[in-house]
């Protein structure tokens, strides 16, 4: 936003445009002469000498006076500072220019406390300026201060420059007011009421943009070198962890500012909010992969860490397709976090099998959440994932029974389990496991089919052996009794049946219609009788 050569507007399009004013700090008029401003400058380096106190900063008021030796910093100072009043026909332009300038001065200068105050603020700064813009006595004004001035740096078509400038400068000033309320203590509503001013101040689109990139662009810059930084890295899993959390921990400050201001459906900070997330989600694969082969709690934990930061890197991402990648690679990272809960439970229960059912529900606690995200998240590998789960508790339980012999405390496990299952030979197993447990107080388990497909069965072949092998049943239970009197019953059947048959034999033929009736349900009865008595012994014997 250049005036004039060497001058760059937004050098003076800031906060501190007034308060760091040439012509304020001095005290003196905009129409000073050369003159008056080489007396005032030896005034204040003699106070600095004397030590005298004056009023304004000495070191302040003398850096604004150097500054008005150069004669395009001058004319802007003059523009943004109090006129005389007889500019303009009757001094209306005098009195428009001043009006414009208090109301700025007022509305950079005030508390930022109240959002509502801002808005009528700034919608005078914009229509007070706009007029301002618009007033052709106004430039014809600063025109013929050029001319005064008589400086050949000072070009005549600086001032045409400075009005067409001003959309630009009035909106940065803003801008940037805009940024320092996001990182001062202002909440989220005056940061939004800043930017809302700006859209509807009357100028174009696109100037309002601009500034506003304008603005932003020191924590872009900075958020971009984070990301350039991160992707330099090269080491271990540890190196690519703390890449990782420094670009999430270094860029909150920046992305706050950058998209309270810009608003996250931006194109800048759309795009530097998906190069921060890829950036993270590249750092954790490395990582990740990078633990391969290793097992442990520091592995479990690494694991955790990794599912964390990647989902700080979705709630940092906007554009769907980075948004899906995160997705996905959470979802291979819950299930290598899995894996290694099977892998640590597993070695756990080597060391001391008898803990087996404590190693048991340590897994399926610490298993849980992951697994109900993974079904959350409608990924496919949550059946492969469950079963591992369900198989190394499984292979663990058995490997207790063996230690202690407990087949009481195993039962309730084994049901869950199996509940839990869903490949079929897992169920299978396990169905069988506790039938064999029911049986008796020996219990024969051969270890079934080892793999399936990706997904290994490793440790229940390392908890159950190729050969049968017995298991002490604590107290077995006695053979039930049959009811009381059952004997009884059926040797009243028995007789009566016998001595049915003999009545039909000492009958004579034409009587045999008189009982025929009463001895076929005798006869059923016996039979019954017998049936039952048969049952009965083959249920206890097998």
């Amino acid at each position: 936003m250049e005036v004039s050569r060497g001058v760059d507007l937004a050098a003076v399009a800031g906060p501190d445009l007034y308060a760091r004013n040439a012509f304020r700090l001095s005290g003196l008029p905009v129409d000073a002469s050369a003159r008056q401003v080489r007396r005032r400058t030896d005034e204040v380096e003699a106070a600095q000498r004397l030590d005298t106190d004056l009023d304004n900063d000495l070191d302040a008021v003398r850096d604004a006076l150097h500054r008005l030796r150069d004669p395009v910093r001058r004319i802007v100072d003059e523009l943004f500072w109090l006129w005389p009043e007889t500019v303009g026909e009757d001094g209306v332009s005098a009195a428009r220019h001043n009006r414009a300038v208090r109301a700025h001065r007022d509305a950079l200068e005030a508390p930022a406390d109240d959002p509502h105050g801002l808005v009528d603020q700034w919608l005078t700064v914009y229509e007070t300026w706009r007029e301002v813009i618009d007033d052709d006595l106004c430039w014809r004004y600063l025109a013929d201060r050029v001319a005064v001035l008589g400086d050949p740096r000072l070009r005549p078509s600086v001032v045409e420059r400075l009005r067409r400038g001003m959309p630009g400068l009035l909106l940065g000033v803003h801008a940037r007011v805009a940024v320092g309320s996001v990182t001062g203590e202002s909440d989220s509503a005056t940061v939004t009421t800043h930017v809302d001013r700006m859209w509807a101040s009357g100028f174009p689109v696109a100037d309002v943009d601009r500034a506003l990139v304008a603005a932003v662009e020191p924590h872009l810059a900075r958020l971009r070198a984070l990301d350039e930084r991160a992707r330099t890295v090269s080491g271990g899993p540890a190196a690519y962890r703390e890449a990782s959390d420094t670009v999430l921990r270094d860029s909150i400050g920046d992305r706050r500012v950058v998209f309270e201001v810009l608003g996250r459906d931006h194109p800048a900070a759309t795009g530097v909010a998906d190069v921060l997330a890829s950036c993270v989600r590249e750092c954790v694969v490395r990582e990740v992969n990078g633990l391969a082969g290793h097992i442990g709690g520091s592995v479990r934990h690494a694991m955790r860490d990794a599912v964390r930061r990647l989902d700080e890197a979705a709630g940092i991402a906007v554009g769907r397709h980075v948004r899906e990648d995160i997705a996905r690679d959470t979802g291979t990272v819950l299930g290598n976090l899995v894996v290694a809960l099977c892998e640590s439970a597993t070695t756990a229960g080597r060391e001391d099998p008898s803990n087996g059912l404590i190693e048991q529900r340590r897994l399926l606690d610490e298993s849980r959440e992951p697994l109900r995200r993974l079904e959350r998240m409608g990924d496919d590998r949550i059946t492969q994932v469950r079963d591992e789960v369900v198989v190394t508790a499984f292979a663990l339980t058995i490997a207790y029974t063996r230690a202690t012999g407990d087949l009481v405390g195993a039962m309730p496990a084994l049901h869950l389990m199996g509940e839990l299952a869903t490949d079929a030979r897992v169920r299978g197993m396990i169905d069988d496991a506790n039938v064999s447990l029911a049986a008796g107080p020996t219990l024969s388990f051969t270890a079934g089919p080892t793999t399936r497909g990706p997904l290994s069965f490793a440790a229940i072949e390392d908890a159950c052996s190729d050969e049968p092998y017995e298991v002490r049943y604590p107290g077995p239970s006695p053979e039930p009794e049959p009811p009381a009197g059952m004997g009884s019953a059926v040797l009243v059947l028995c007789v009566i049946a016998a001595l049915g048959m003999l009545a039909l034999a000492a009958l004579p033929p034409w009587d045999w219609s008189m009982i025929r009736y009463p001895l076929l349900g005798c006869g059923v009865i016996a039979f019954l009788a017998i049936c039952s008595m048969v049952w009965r012994t083959m249920s206890r014997r097998y």
